[in-house]
């Protein structure tokens, strides 16, 4: 009978039960369901992407899995419909650029033309600077790689589902507050700052990342704040919050230091040594080949990606930029809809029933967040020696996902409020529901309009780009007046790509005092006879001048050895000035006579030969003669020089890459999502069900 039944199984104690050893899938079982792409879209995970609310089935009932949870399958899969809907959205507003070709805007350089230069903007180190290149370079090798090995349909597939995957991980952070019909709107007012913001259009790849991961990162310490602690399960948390804390630094290293911040606050509360250890030491760990380079050039921390790919502009209102009026931003009155979600946060801050010490630690981190982001814009740094603002749009967006958690968590709270607290909350979803209304038309009427372009060429005469690809390897100089400033930059056949905005966009080092006094000359009309000799020893075989007055037009067409003046097709007020002789950027030197290399070979001769590099002098680059490497003199006023003596042949020279660095990130990253895969059996508390 059943008082006899329940009498015998009373005694018996839950760690009494003991399950053989093999039963249940070990600490690796996570790791392996993490990369299995298939059974991580297995019916009990569908289910849960589309928001499915509590219940069971026959097949649950049935169901052998180890962590089987009970859900109900929706009516419908909204959250797929949405996501379906912002990509569909996303291709209407970039109609005007889809076909074949580079993307560029004012936050994105041209990407890499092949796989394996993708990969060498990563793997080979920049010459002359310490440490690896920026560790976000690998993730756009890699994301090249997947995308068939093409980086522009890499950066094409970015943008175009930026806004979706923004949503997606915006509405499972919401789920843990509410239910799917309120977790849909403000996704949705989360997703679409991207756009209006002018983020998308500037191509800010540093903004996307953000933008995708910082609702992760709330993921992580949310459920750092509820879930068991013990094992290898009470690592998973932490390991979220590592890999994401590490892929931020990668773009904004500012934001690695924010998330280690928030994630020291939820350790203190939850007394949890462990993570804390983790959450702080594996991301500077796994990008640790970077920091000498940061050391190197302290203010990248405060930068985006690039970040000397935009020079200092315009200085935007306090307001205006609490608004999300950023550089491209949509019309005032999309953007301020962003002002009015904070406005809302604040009032929903004093009415959600959130525990005292969570409220005024999450109200900490909205105000200050939004004042550091103000202030950081409002900063200029230097990266060498091109000015740039901080990039203190990832802290406004903190303060935005603060301000829709106050929210939300004020949308659940139903129980014991009066009916004037429920026609106030109606009114703020009519707010916020009008806001995404108006961004969405305005995104899909005009949101690809402005500096976002695709570029099949870069305008340049193909006689220029012959020689750049040539083995002479020469460079071009262009001087861009306007408004009486001028603006230098030095491009070649691989240059600007990915990762040169890093550092300063004139290298090599040694060679930028030439370039700006030769520019400086350009600029001016006031030239001297030796101004072709001197762009000739530099590696410059062509002079692209633009928005110059005619008197310095005309003034370069008297220089001796200096021929053109020929004006580009389609672009007013340029004209390209070609080198006489053969410049390269491989000369010979021989009794302190320098001779520019004009072909791949070198003819027998004396023991007494040096071949000078016009690049900075770096261990990592090599060169061989015939087929032999030869060994590296002292450098020639920072340039790399190498002794030839009677060596002959075929020239060849190349930059070494630096695999060590490479692996260390990728070993690092491994670890860390393994850490930060789901374990096949995590205890949780029961508050973490209420909100799924």
């Amino acid at each position: 009978d059943l008082p006899g039944l329940l009498e015998l199984t009373a005694p018996i104690k839950r760690d009494s039960v003991r399950v053989p050893k093999g039963l249940l899938p070990g600490s690796n079982w996570g790791f392996g369901r993490f990369i299995e792409l298939g059974d991580a879209l297995s019916d009990c995970g569908w289910r849960r992407l589309m928001g499915a609310t509590a219940g069971i089935g026959i097949d649950d009932l049935t169901s052998d899995e180890a962590d089987s949870h009970f859900y109900a399958k929706p009516p419908l899969p909204l959250v797929g419909i949405v996501s379906v809907l912002l990509a569909l959205c996303s291709v209407l507003a970039f109609r005007g650029l889809i076909g074949f070709g580079q993307p560029v805007s004012t936050s994105l350089l041209p990407p890499p033309e092949t796989l394996q230069d993708a990969w060498g903007n990563w793997v080979k180190a920049t010459p002359g600077l310490p440490g690896s290149n920026a560790p976000w370079l690998g993730i756009m090798a890699v994301g090249s790689t997947i995308a068939i090995g093409q980086p522009a349909l890499f950066v094409w597939l970015v943008l175009f589902t930026a806004v979706a995957a923004a949503f997606a991980t915006a509405y499972h952070f919401m789920r843990r507050f509410v239910d799917i019909g309120f977790a849909l709107l403000l996704a949705a007012v989360w997703a679409l700052v991207l756009p209006t913001s002018g983020l998308l259009r500037s191509g800010s790849l540093s903004g996307v990342v953000v933008m995708i991961l910082l609702p992760v990162v709330a993921i992580g310490l949310y459920d750092w704040t509820h879930a068991e602690l013990n094992g290898l399960a009470g690592l998973q948390p932490p390991g979220l919050v590592a890999v994401c804390a590490t892929l931020l630094g990668a773009v904004s290293w500012s934001m690695l230091l924010g998330v280690v911040g928030a994630a020291l606050v939820v350790s203190v509360f939850r007394r949890d040594i462990r993570g804390a250890i983790v959450v702080m030491f594996a991301p500077a760990i796994t990008l640790g080949p970077w920091w000498p380079r940061l050391l190197a050039d302290p203010a990248r921390i405060f930068t985006a990606a690039d970040g000397a790919a935009s020079p200092a502009g315009e200085l935007s209102s306090v307001v205006s930029l609490l608004a999300a009026r950023f550089t491209n931003a949509g019309p005032w009155w999309v953007t301020w809809g962003v002002l009015a979600v904070l406005g809302v946060g604040f009032l929903a801050a004093g009415r959600a029933q959130l525990a005292s010490k969570w409220r005024r630690v999450l109200l900490i981190t909205m105000v200050l967040s939004a004042l550091i982001g103000v202030g950081l814009e409002r900063y200029v740094f230097y990266l060498g020696s091109v000015p740039v603002r901080g990039f203190g749009a990832p802290w406004i967006l903190v303060a935005l996902l603060a301000a829709l958690t106050f929210i939300a968590e004020w949308l659940r709270s139903t129980s014991g409020k009066p009916r004037a607290d429920y026609e106030l909350r109606s009114a703020c979803v009519g707010l916020l529901s009008v806001c995404v209304g108006l961004s969405t038309i305005w995104w899909v009427w005009a949101g690809a309009s402005g500096p976002l372009q695709l570029r099949s060429s870069d305008g340049m005469p193909g006689y220029i780009n012959a020689i750049e690809r040539s083995f002479r390897a020469t460079r071009t100089l262009s001087v861009t007046i306007a408004d009486g400033v001028a603006t230098v930059s030095v491009k070649d056949a691989a240059h600007p790509v990915w990762g040169d905005g890093e550092s300063d966009a004139l290298l090599p080092t040694a060679l930028q005092g030439t370039y700006l006094e030769l520019a400086q000359q350009v600029a001016d009309g006031v030239v001297t006879d030796r101004l072709a000799e001197r762009l000739e020893q530099s590696g410059i075989a062509h002079v692209v001048v633009t928005g110059a007055p005619a008197p310095v037009i005309l003034s370069l067409q008297g220089v001796p050895g200096l021929t053109g003046a020929l004006e580009v097709d389609g672009q007013l007020q340029t004209y390209v000035f070609t080198v006489s002789g053969v410049p390269s950027r491989l000369n010979l030197v021989s009794a302190e006579v320098q001779t520019p290399l004009g072909r791949a070979t070198i003819d027998p001769g004396s023991g007494d030969r040096r071949l000078l590099l016009l690049e900075q002098d770096d261990a990592d680059w090599k060169v061989s003669v015939g087929g032999v490497r030869l060994p590296h003199a002292a450098s020639y006023n920072g340039l790399a020089l190498f002794e030839v003596g009677e060596a002959s042949g075929e020239v060849e020279w190349w930059l070494e890459p630096t695999w060590g660095w490479v692996i260390w990130e990728l070993v690092a990253v491994m670890a860390l999502l393994w850490l930060a895969a789901p374990a096949s059996i995590r205890p949780v508390r029961p508050e973490t069900r209420r909100g799924e």
